[in-house]
């Protein structure tokens, strides 16, 4: 039976001796209150408008106190580190006393688990991110542990102090170095050192879901390398020689592996949508490629240093090409000039050092060539939309597909000022938008004929300006077959003034969507999962902010159409008969506002008087329908679902709001048939909103379970556990002072 290479009897004495310091209790309480304190509060957690279910934070927070709680636990078993009296092996002693300070740095990390149970109470936490992060975690720790272990066994006893200094600046420096390049010009050589030797920079892919063995291979590397360094040091502290020979052939099989485990390698990906994964989706479509497909990367190297996600956009791109032999991947350095000639566009970043803030241009583009045929991915900085945007376009190059989309404003607003990003973003996702104008739409939808069907979508955007003739006309389309998405109700909101909600006068549309199936009430759905506004008022120095929900602008939650949720303004409820099917619900705790007799304000709409509740406002709370579909055919209740006005109020100063997009996408491609290709996008989009705080009650409950569980309860267990232990031991050894008198 092969002998385990550390020692028992140090082991138990050692984990004795921290039970008995009150540094280990502190140090674990520490952990405890300054990874909630980071996650919970200076991440702003409990505001749940912008906040997210993401554990990244929560992990890095871990690494970040371990620097200093590794070292403090090391210098307290210094005396050990110190003994030269015991009758063991230098590997065996310091592997041993290596492992007690891994554990004790990472027995409150266990305990921290009730973090992500208690997010969970707020939102989807996923499963596979947590394993991964938790494991990487742990072999960090360790690699901490084993390094800090070898700094205090360099100097003498006295110097523990300055070795304990040293362990946290060094420890500092492995965990952020990576961030040098961002603030000084390194270089590419420089830039890539810093990367390779960061902690924080390795577990990286481990907090994202993915199990990727070069990280883990890098921290036992380090590990093993920190332990042989230790025992080489104590051998010459001792008098011992460490042979030449034996030291040189170690660093080259460390190094001659590190490197072999670099080349051979493993990615898992554990996230619960495969975010990371080529799908079986996109491999049918690789397997059908006859002729060669080249793809080629080209990248600016100043991203590499600034935003380390578009390695995963490289590793996805290797796990793509392997799909078929057909399949050939390049990557290129970024050249402006022959960019330029292929009309990419760079985009630019801001670069900050500790002199200046510079602004440079930067490529991050993917070309695909197939046949005489070639298209462009802009601009990728991340994997979050790369599968679909790959397939939907390798899908485009095989079957010669091309997805025209004819938008008809129907409100009177105009697509290029009041509807901004529309286009953009419809190119964005593989379609070919053209708007007819208002003056040639009559003429248009004559000509709409069985010829031109073929890969065109309609998506008719509000109805009050549609003519009786236009509605008549657009009958023609639909019983041809031609996909058709409508974004209207039969009311219309004065957006761009006072909100003022009328109702569309011989809106031969609505009427038209009622035969088919899509009934409205006429009402204005309102629920309490809504939208904060922030109203201003006053000027200067006498401005004033006040938040208020607003129960007509409805906040969807995660669901099958909408898997990043969204937001609905002034929408009315849906109700489907004919084997309509809804697609979008408000929750359980919405209500209807029924109008008034007062035909010019008919409802109440300012967010100061508006009654916030289903019973404030005397109305039944149920669940609504906002959106609906019926075979080729879908309908959201709701003409500024996708407009600039209405993205510009939900969207913050640092990032825009545009899950209502990807949800007309995603319902465009599935009353065009591609239900496979719309999977893709949900794939991309991990519901990370906390979706399940529907009232203030159960916010309340739930941040009170999470702080009463971890800034009470955990560090409670702590100081109860070393408290009763050290009680016991007092009281045991007093008695055994008794019985020796």
């Amino acid at each position: 039976m092969t002998e385990v290479p550390m020692n028992k009897p140090l082991i138990k004495n050692s984990i004795f001796s921290l039970l008995i310091d009150p540094i280990f209790y502190v140090c674990s309480v520490l952990t405890i209150l300054f990874t909630c304190g980071i996650f919970f509060f200076f991440n702003r957690f409990f505001v749940i408008q912008t906040s997210s279910s993401d554990l990244r934070t929560f992990w890095n927070a871990i690494i970040e106190i371990s620097v200093l709680t590794i070292p403090v636990i090391t210098f307290s078993l210094r005396n050990y580190i110190y003994d030269q009296s015991m009758p063991l092996s230098h590997f065996k002693r310091f592997l041993s006393l290596a492992m007690v300070i891994f554990t004790a740095a990472f027995i409150p990390v266990v305990f921290l688990l009730s973090v992500p149970v208690c997010v969970n109470f707020f939102g989807n936490v996923e499963a596979g991110q947590v394993f991964t992060s938790f494991l990487a975690v742990a072999f960090c720790l360790f690699a901490c542990s084993c390094f800090s272990l070898f700094v205090f066994s360099i100097p003498r006893k006295q110097n523990a102090i300055s070795s304990l200094i040293v362990t946290v600046f060094i420890l500092a420096v492995f965990n952020f170095v990576h961030l040098v390049p961002l603030y000084v010009k390194t270089g590419d050589f420089l830039t890539g050192v810093f990367q390779t030797v960061s902690f924080a920079w390795h577990i990286d892919s481990a907090l994202k879901g993915i199990l990727d063995s070069r990280d883990f291979v890098y921290f036992i590397e380090c590990s093993f390398a920190s332990i042989l360094l230790t025992v080489a040091f104590q051998n010459r502290s001792s008098g011992k020689r460490n042979p030449r020979l034996t030291s040189a052939l170690l660093i080259l099989i460390i190094f001659f592996t590190g490197s072999a485990f670099n080349r051979l390698y493993f990615r898992v990906d554990l996230t619960s949508t495969k975010q990371f994964s080529v799908s079986k989706t996109s491999a049918s479509l690789c397997a059908m490629l006859e002729h060669p497909l080249r793809i080629t990367y080209y990248r600016s190297s100043e991203l590499k240093q600034f935003y380390p996600q578009t390695q995963d956009v490289e590793e996805y791109l290797k796990a793509y090409s392997l799909r078929n032999s057909n399949i050939s991947l390049t990557f290129e350095k970024a050249d402006a000039e022959k960019l330029s000639r292929l009309n990419i566009q760079g985009q630019q970043i801001k670069t900050q050092n500790s002199t200046k803030i510079e602004y440079i241009t930067v490529y991050s583009a993917i070309l695909l060539q197939y046949l005489d045929k070639s298209t462009i991915i802009p601009f990728v900085l991340s994997t979050q939309t790369l599968e679909y945007d790959l397939t939907q376009r390798v899908q485009s190059l095989v079957n010669h597909k091309k997805r025209n989309i004819f938008i008809i404003m129907a409100n009177g607003m105009s697509l290029k000022e009041d509807y901004s990003y529309l286009e953009g973003w419809l190119s964005s996702r593989g379609f070919y938008p053209v708007e007819v104008a208002s003056e040639n739409l009559n003429s248009f939808l004559l000509e709409f004929n069985a010829d031109n069907v073929k890969d065109s979508t309609l998506l008719v955007i509000g109805s009050a300006n549609l003519s009786f003739e236009n509605v008549q006309n657009l009958k023609k389309i639909v019983s041809l077959h031609v996909p058709v998405l409508f974004m209207t109700s039969p009311y219309t909101a004065d957006i761009k003034n006072d909100w003022n909600i009328t109702k569309n006068s011989n809106d031969s549309l609505i009427q038209y969507l009622n035969s088919l199936g899509f009934a409205f009430n006429y009402s204005i759905a309102e629920d309490l999962s809504n939208f904060p506004l922030t109203m201003q008022s006053g000027e200067g120095s006498n401005t004033e902010y006040k938040t208020v929900n607003y129960p007509m602008w409805i906040n969807l939650m995660p669901q099958k159409y909408a898997f990043e949720g969204g937001t609905v303004f002034w929408a009315s409820p849906i109700v489907c008969y004919d084997n309509v099917e809804p697609v979008l619900f408000t929750s359980e705790f919405a209500w209807q506002q029924t109008p008034s007799s007062d035909s010019k304000t008919p409802f109440i709409v300012n967010p100061f008087i508006i009654p916030k509740t289903a019973e404030a406002s005397d109305a039944k709370k149920e669940q609504l329908v906002l959106g609906a579909k019926k075979e080729k055919l879908a309908l959201i209740a709701d003409q500024f679902f996708v407009s600039s006005l209405g993205t510009g109020f939900i969207s913050d100063s640092e990032q825009g709001d545009f899950r209502n997009f990807d949800i007309v996408t995603n319902l465009l491609l599935e009353i065009n048939g591609e239900q496979d290709i719309a999977k893709l996008i949900k794939k991309s989009r991990i519901a990370k909103t906390l979706y399940k705080i529907t009232s203030e009650q159960k916010l309340q409950r739930a941040v009170k379970t999470t702080i009463v569980i971890n800034f009470l309860i955990l560090p409670l267990i702590f100081i109860l556990f070393g408290a009763v232990f050290n009680l016991v031991r007092y009281s045991r050894t007093k008695e055994a002072g008794h019985e020796k008198k």
